[in-house]
């Protein structure tokens, strides 16, 4: 199953070449079994790094023995189309060719514009590749292996180097300077080769009648004979008993809503024994505690003990002070504490002037702190740790794009971000925030975009998908080593609870963490999928039994090929929108799993 089908994707071949279209773009182009590239597409990012709509007004697609032809018109924009892109993709052979011309309808500021390739981690991680300079001149780089904090290439032409060792590749760049970033920084599972060069100064307008014309061009060549369009028809899930990870602490972030927790809600909610519940308090702000009040009383109700994040402004120790009274006078069952300044960063003022002060107070509480933000600000700023017992970042998987392959996809930079972290600071790694849509957008040029009331709600919260989601998420970072992890929110547009209903219903996300967060659960057995990005599994260790929980991220039926020490299940169940409903025994060969869902499977430890 080298390439699955994804709802919307259509499938092209060109030569010894496969890919998915969809929507101007190309993705997971493969060769002989290969991935060479995982995407190349154009992008738009306006002067808040946002990526701006579009709306295709003309496709053609035609496909012929030896390949095929694509042409369709995008505008760019909302109410009004501010910019026009003419595309045409090409593929004859082993040689695909993406065509970008665009001219904007209006003045407007932007950040970049033009075409950007991803390179899969997995088949570039460390691997040599030759960049040749617009001058001719040619350097020798390689795919970083560790997460590079800055551009490992700049000022590219053309790019050559071998996704196997058989296979060749070579892109060729038109129409600006070209540079590659390590996208693991934001949780994406990709190199990226991008225009404009982040050197030059942005955002810059783009003024009326101004044209952005650029091509790439990707050539494969292979040294074995074609194998054809053979695709491995093999779908199998393998739980090995011998690999074995400790389970991190999991916990739940506080709703952003300020109406207190319903009885039913805090009922529902008790059922999870999870670890802490995530509290944010700025403490500059007016109201911070009214939020604290909010908190300690949602701590009582629901007796989990709270992950306190103080954000500071300038005077630390004023703050800090403040602080400390209300708790003198109202004190909360504290799990630990995370420190940050405005700039979302544990600075050395903050931590020189506040952890001494803390840790008087709280002697036995652990003391975090990193970035508010992600990896990507551990990695570039070169934080002093020293005084810190744990390292903390956040996640989202929406930085650069937001549909269900990439998402999908992304999950295994995850586990990626957590091994950076842990070669950097050899400290415990808290995942502070983990999230699908943004809390804050971090590069936004204006202030009102880059504030703490930035979130907004993705439709899929209340999904399997979300849920399955969450699952390869938990799984990629418990291999990885994470301490500790913070999912969402507890009720609310972004929790696991829908407050719009009667006793608020719950989301997939509910049962799937009720079925996760149990203290029996002391580790996860390894569970190995042969197409993860179409189906996976994880598997958790319980007295007595084993608990294999199975996702399709597809929305079509597979048959999948478990095996399970003993391949003798006691228990079968499906996730129902009321919970988990228990289904007849079947054999585990060629077991088939509903578009779109999640299964249990209960077999003897």
């Amino acid at each position: 199953m080298t390439n699955p089908s994804f709802h919307g994707y259509r499938t092209l071949r060109s030569g010894d070449l496969t890919l998915f279209y969809h929507n101007g773009g190309i993705r997971r182009i493969f060769a002989d079994q290969t991935q060479v590239v995982n995407s190349i597409y154009g992008a738009v990012r306006d002067h808040n790094w946002e990526t701006m709509p579009f709306q295709i007004l003309e496709e053609t697609i035609r496909e012929h023995q030896d390949g095929f032809n694509i042409d369709l018109s995008l505008g760019y924009g909302t109410s009004d189309f501010l910019f026009d892109v003419r595309i045409t993709i090409v593929g004859e052979g082993n040689r695909l060719e993406y065509v970008f011309n665009g001219c904007a309808r209006s003045s407007f500021k932007r950040n970049r514009i033009g075409l950007c390739v991803l390179h899969p981690v997995k088949e570039c991680k460390g691997r040599p590749l030759n960049i040749v300079h617009p001058d001719g001149s040619v350097s020798r780089k390689y795919f970083p292996r560790m997460i590079a904090p800055d551009q490992p290439c700049v000022n590219i032409r053309e790019m050559k180097w071998k996704p196997a060792n058989h296979i060749e590749a070579e892109l060729d760049f038109e129409g600006d300077i070209f540079e590659m970033e390590d996208q693991r920084n934001w949780t994406d599972a990709s190199f990226k080769t991008y225009c404009t060069p982040l050197e030059y100064p942005f955002p810059v307008t783009l003024k009326k009648g101004e044209r952005v014309d650029q091509r790439i061009t990707l050539s494969v060549r292979s040294s074995h004979a074609s194998s054809g369009h053979r695709t491995d028809s093999s779908a199998s899930l393998t739980v090995e008993p011998a690999k074995r990870y400790p389970m991190p602490a999991i916990g739940i972030g506080s709703s952003s809503d300020e109406e207190p927790l319903s009885v039913e809600e805090a009922e529902m909610l008790k059922q999870i024994a999870f670890d802490h519940l995530r509290v944010d308090l700025w403490l500059s702000r007016p109201s911070w505690d009214q939020a604290y009040d909010r908190a300690a009383l949602e701590q009582k109700t629901v007796g989990w003990p709270l992950e306190l994040v103080l954000h500071f402004n300038l005077n630390y120790l004023d703050e800090l002070d403040a602080f400390l009274e209300i708790f003198r006078h109202q004190p909360v069952h504290i799990r630990n504490i995370v420190l940050f300044d405005a700039d979302h960063l544990s600075g050395s003022e903050l931590l020189n002037q506040v952890v001494p002060e803390l840790k008087s107070y709280f002697p036995h509480t652990d003391i975090g702190g990193g970035t508010d933000a992600y990896f990507a600000e551990l990695n570039r700023n070169h934080l002093d740790t020293d005084q810190l017992d744990f390292i903390h970042y956040s996640i989202c998987p929406q930085i650069h794009a937001s549909d269900n392959m990439t998402l999908i996809e992304n999950l295994e930079a995850q586990y990626e971000s957590v091994a950076g972290a842990l070669s950097l600071f050899k400290k415990p790694v808290s995942i502070g925030a983990i999230t699908l849509k943004q809390r804050f957008n971090f590069a936004a040029a204006d202030e009102m975009n880059g504030s703490t009331q930035y979130p907004l709600t993705d439709s899929r919260q209340k999904t399997v998908f979300a849920a399955g989601w969450t699952l390869g998420s938990i799984k990629q970072l418990s291999m990885a080593g994470a301490n500790s992890l913070t999912y969402f929110e507890s009720v609310g547009s972004r929790g696991l609870l829908d407050r719009g209903a009667t006793g608020g219903a719950p989301y997939p996300l509910y049962h799937l963490f009720k079925e996760l967060v149990d203290e029996n659960s002391t580790h996860m057995i390894g569970t190995s999928s042969s197409a993860p990005i179409s189906f996976d599994g994880m598997t958790l260790h319980g007295p007595g039994e084993n608990r294999l929980l199975i996702v399709n991220h597809l929305e079509i039926e597979q048959g999948v090929d478990i095996s399970i020490p003993g391949n003798m299940a006691t228990g079968i169940y499906f996730l129902a929108p009321l919970g988990w409903t228990e289904i007849p025994l079947s054999d585990l060969h060629s077991f088939l799993l509903k578009p779109s869902s999640i299964y249990k499977i209960i077999f003897e430890s």
